[in-house]
């Protein structure tokens, strides 16, 4: 009885001889095996000694798709796991956002946090008053111990706090999306491109928010989603026409989630910093406004008084 053939390394094709390849070192692992498996599997090489990481850089940076396929086609010894990658990724850019620090704030006022009678309070964030957001509260006529500009702060603060949980989240919801339009292919590798994708995208918000602060933005937007496009297709060896219309209902999906989730945190901070604040009102609603007219913008009156109309007075009984 002939015993069977040794199978090929997926790394450098040498046939193995063990558990670990004689000539790479690369494990023998099988990538059919179950999906929580591999996660497990990925997540405890993301915490062991590599000094792969100079030999990753540079598919990471100059070869979109390039990490994505060679870990789909099981060479993997050779490059850094995608999960210490984007935990190294998910470290700078939010040392970015520290580092861009006040910033942000520089042109909020310091006048007080006042709410009218209507429990309304604006708020302009921007140099040329351009971009408000309204707060409304449970209780009018009331002004918070801080200022505009120190409320801004607290609630940049704690977005930043919930900023790792945030894009925690966006890596998994991305990896079901690509499932979606590539149902052909294994969840894992969704997860591994998704991983990298987002590792990208912190990567450079790191580097070039503390360099540029709210311009940073749109750069890192239109970057990001050029090189996942052309990433896209290489590492699922798609044609031009299979990868443009994947790649735009990801972007805008990617896009709406990433918007969804920002509100919510910032929802979310806001409510926090006004219950630090001892008062008993709570925050009912939140309101954005964007005015492309330069210069200061006048303040939106409260419901009722838009225009100089007056809220009708109740009909007189006899």
């Amino acid at each position: 009885m002939s015993e069977p053939e040794p199978a090929p390394c997926l790394n450098c094709g040498v046939d193995l001889t063990g558990v670990y390849c004689a000539a790479c070192g690369q494990k023998d692992v099988d990538l059919e095996r179950g999906f929580w498996q591999v996660v497990a599997s990925a997540v405890g090489e993301a915490f062991e000694a590599d000094g792969r990481l100079h030999r990753t850089l540079v598919p990471f940076l100059l070869q979109p798709g390039e990490l994505p396929r060679r870990w789909a086609a099981g060479q993997r010894a050779s490059v850094t796991s995608p999960v210490r990658l984007f935990v190294f990724a998910l470290f700078a850019g939010f040392v970015g956002l520290q580092l861009t620090g006040e910033g942000w704030t520089e042109f909020v006022p310091e006048q007080p946090m006042a709410f009218d009678e209507n429990g309304h309070a604006q708020l302009d964030i921007d140099g040329d008053s351009t971009f408000q957001f309204d707060l409304q509260t449970s209780e009018g006529n009331q002004v918070l111990p801080l200022s505009q500009r120190a409320f801004m702060q607290d609630v940049l603060e704690r977005m930043v706090d919930n900023g790792p949980t945030a894009v925690a989240l966006m890596v998994p919801l991305f990896a079901l999306a690509l499932q979606v339009v590539l149902w052909r292919r294994r969840l894992v590798d969704h997860l591994v491109f998704s991983l990298i994708h987002h590792s990208r995208l912190l990567l450079l918000a790191g580097l070039t928010l503390p360099l540029l602060s709210r311009l940073a933005i749109p750069i890192v937007w239109v970057v990001v989603n050029i090189y996942a496009t052309l990433a896209l297709r290489r590492a699922y060896d798609l044609s031009v026409w299979s990868t443009a219309w994947r790649a735009v209902l990801l972007i805008f999906g990617h896009t709406l989630a990433l918007l969804t989730l920002l509100v919510g945190i910032l929802a979310w901070s806001a409510v926090a910093v006004i219950e630090e604040t001892g008062s008993a009102s709570e925050l009912k609603g939140l309101t954005f406004e964007y005015d492309e007219d330069e210069g200061a913008a006048e303040p939106k009156p409260p419901p009722g008084d838009d225009d100089g109309i007056q809220p009708a007075e109740p009909a007189h009984t006899p």
